[in-house]
């Protein structure tokens, strides 16, 4: 058993002090010649392990993001110049330990998986006990992940889900206020969706909460990034202007644009009152840098919340 500390990298990196105990696959301890003692993503012993796993893995990388790894347009994962690989897989291995409880028998489910590049990394954390199911409204994603990560592991499944996010009607599409996920009820230890939930509209997001609470099992955590409007977010975008200023205020949320697809910002307290709603207890909140914090983990904001 090992203690993770702190385990992500960016600008925030000290803000967010957290330990977990947790059992390590024998995938990973191979790469960790310490035993029973704390270690950190920052150590050379980690950094091994991600180095190793990106080199066992390159070939599925660039067969899943191309030789120049550009993000996918509706997925999980937005690549740039200055995010590689290797920085991804540290990342996400510490969000999701850190602030999820991440074990090797979890049971974990992605919302808006995109072409699968967070599932290939916990292909190696999970073990023979944990699984792991994502879905994605891009049915050429779900092909990839499909092919190259399912088709080699069955403790891993991808399934293609029309939902309607956003301001214009798909008559193909699932309304998002009415959709249900094809999961039975508490089914997962692990919610996760990265980018899923930042387009979406107030009734839709409601009946999401509500799905996520649904298919929780009781002491489980899902995180979710948005974009959440508060006081101090507010007083950045006035005082500090970035490019996401959402400047179509429409009361309990506002757009970034009049686009079908646009990015979407809510109010805190009228999400925090259908966070409960959904039977799910607001654990944390984790700011981002999208209005012009200076102290920040991501982009957008992450919530981080229990099932009750």
């Amino acid at each position: 058993m090992y203690r993770i500390h702190n385990l992500y990298t960016g600008p925030a990196r000290n803000s967010c002090i957290s330990y977990k105990f947790l059992y390590l696959p024998s995938s990973l301890r191979a790469h960790l010649p310490m035993k029973h003692k704390p270690f950190s993503i920052y150590s050379a012993e980690v950094k091994s392990f991600t180095t190793k796993f990106i080199r066992k893995t390159s070939g599925i990388f660039e067969t899943i993001h191309g030789e120049n790894n550009t993000a996918d347009s509706g997925g999980s994962l937005q690549l740039s110049e200055n995010e590689d690989q290797h920085a991804i897989v540290e990342k996400w291995a510490g969000y999701l330990r850190d602030f999820s409880g991440l074990a090797a028998g979890s049971h974990v489910l992605e919302a808006g998986c995109g072409k699968g590049v967070i599932a290939l990394m916990l292909t190696s954390l999970l073990g023979q006990d944990g699984c792991y199911d994502g879905f994605d409204q891009s049915e050429h994603n779900i092909s990839s992940c499909s092919e190259n990560i399912a088709k080699h592991d069955p403790r891993f499944k991808f399934q293609h889900i029309k939902i309607h996010l956003g301001h214009q009607t798909n008559h193909s599409e699932v309304k998002g206020e009415i959709f249900k996920l094809p999961y039975q009820d508490q089914s997962f230890d692990i919610v996760f969706a990265k980018k899923e939930l930042t387009h979406v509209l107030p009734e839709q997001m409601s009946q999401y909460l509500t799905e996520i609470g649904r298919v929780m099992k009781p002491g489980g955590t899902c995180l979710i990034m948005m974009f959440i409007v508060n006081c101090e977010s507010e007083n950045l975008m006035i005082t500090k202007p970035t490019p996401l200023n959402f400047p179509f205020n429409k009361g309990l949320y506002r757009l970034q644009s009049k686009e079908a697809h646009c990015q979407v910002a809510y109010d805190e307290e009228w999400l925090l009152e259908k966070v409960e709603n959904a039977d799910l207890k607001m654990e944390a909140i984790k700011y981002g840098s999208w209005c012009g914090r200076r102290h920040y983990l991501e982009t957008e904001d992450m919530l981080i919340c229990s099932k009750v």
